[in-house]
């Protein structure tokens, strides 16, 4: 199974313990690239927001495009950030509130993980909250990273190591996905007389 969590600045793929970071720039070509170099691609296990909108896009379309040139033959397990940070906080893995980025850098939210409720906020002073690690460079106790090991996800927090198989995620297969801003888009429509 492919590991792909396309909600972050750098893709991150794991496909047989080997990880590749896909950076933002160029990535049309570099997604490209990474998945014409799969022989196939049977299931993909994917973090699918919120995150970069380009990343998101550009990765969504990328794998519908696979599945349909591929006669449907992956199943796409994909699941939001903040349905993932509940289970894991149902899992007693994380704290009931943490920061998360929805976009961009400065579109900071901090999320009640059992009322699934959310606010902006401008400064991250809360060190008893987990932090959404989307950003290189911000990396701290709290921050949250993933990895992936036959078929089971790494939760790395509090410089712990926690393992959730993958059949505890409960996520029902799909031949498409959908990139999961987890926002309205921004857009006015003008009526023309």
């Amino acid at each position: 199974m492919l590991f792909a969590n396309i909600s972050a600045d750098k893709i991150q793929f794991i496909i047989d313990g080997k990880e590749t970071l896909v950076e933002h720039g160029d990535l049309e070509k570099s997604i490209a690239d990474f998945m014409y170099a799969q022989k196939a691609i049977p299931s993909v296990f994917i973090i699918n927001g919120p995150g970069s909108f380009t990343n998101l896009r550009i990765c969504s379309l990328a794998f519908n495009m696979y599945n349909f040139l591929h006669g449907g033959q992956a199943d796409y397990y994909s699941l939001d950030k903040l349905s993932l940070y509940k289970k894991l906080y149902q899992q007693n893995i994380l704290p009931r509130h943490g920061y998360i980025y929805i976009g961009q850098k400065k579109n900071r939210r901090k999320v009640d993980l059992d009322t699934m409720e959310h606010e902006v906020v401008q400064e991250m002073n809360d060190e008893t909250v987990f932090v959404d690690q989307v950003f290189e460079g911000e990396e701290r106790e709290n921050s949250v990273q993933f990895a992936w090991k036959n078929d089971t996800l790494i939760v790395h927090y509090q410089w712990k190591e926690h393992e959730v198989a993958f059949n505890d995620l409960w996520v029902e297969p799909e031949k498409t996905i959908e990139a999961n801003y987890m926002m309205k888009p921004n857009v006015t429509v003008k009526k023309f007389h």
